[in-house]
């Protein structure tokens, strides 16, 4: 399990102290038809997670009715610029790790370029994508909760900070709004349009653990404001 690095606290607590990071008002989401729970697979911090969200479904929709899409990095693998989304870094680290001997070991290494190349066009972002899809047209469910948490061992091992995490979760939010229509309402047959809210869930390495709502709109503004400083 990684540990919350001095770095990615101060911009938590800047994030808090900008509004951007608040406490979660569970009234305010729609969970009247359940959820799907797009989040990471992290078996140190998933139950965290749904401790906090299952309640909450089950009052509002008298059943813990949560459709469950989980891979390791979460909602911003559905990012199409985040090094989650590909398997561009974990190819190469996975097969230099998987050589047997030390002449495999250079060989993997003389071909970083193209096995990093290679591993770009592996794409999981995509089928992350099909599988919301498949929940909202399968269960008829209207909120899709977008989840990122930190630290993420798979976002440490793509060199992705907190700041990294939020850009990306912002962009899959953005991206997944804007895909192709599939998730208009007419066109699912639901009541009411889809809604992607973000959940950032923080594990302060203190036996605390805190789930946040991310507010994407000022989270745009706070990481302009961060690149400029």
């Amino acid at each position: 399990m990684g540990k919350l690095t001095d770095t990615d606290r101060k911009a938590v607590e800047d994030a808090l102290r900008a509004g951007v990071l608040e406490p979660v008002d569970w009234p305010k989401m729609d969970l009247k038809d359940g959820a799907v729970v797009v989040l990471c697979g992290d078996g140190d911090q998933s139950e965290s997670i749904l401790d906090g969200l299952t309640p909450e479904v089950e009052k509002q929709c008298g059943t813990a009715r949560i459709q469950l899409v989980a891979l390791n990095g979460g909602g911003p693998c559905l990012s199409p610029t985040s090094p989650l989304s590909n398997l561009g870094e974990v190819l190469f680290n996975f097969l230099r790790e998987a050589a047997t001997t030390r002449k495999m070991r250079i060989i993997v290494e003389t071909c970083s370029i193209p096995i990093h190349l290679a591993g770009y066009f592996m794409r999981v972002d995509m089928p992350l994508l099909f599988n919301i899809w498949g929940s909202v047209k399968l269960k008829r469910m209207r909120t899709v909760v977008l989840i990122s948490h930190a630290p993420c061992g798979m976002a440490g091992m793509c060199m992705m900070s907190f700041v990294d995490l939020a850009v990306n979760l912002i962009k899959a939010k953005t991206f997944i709004k804007r895909v192709v229509k599939v998730f208009d309402r007419e066109r699912l047959g639901l009541e009411a349009k889809v809604v992607f809210p973000c959940l950032v869930h923080v594990d302060y390495g203190d036996g605390r653990k805190e789930l946040y709502h991310f507010k994407t709109g000022p989270g745009a503004e706070w990481l302009a404001q961060r690149t400029h400083q």
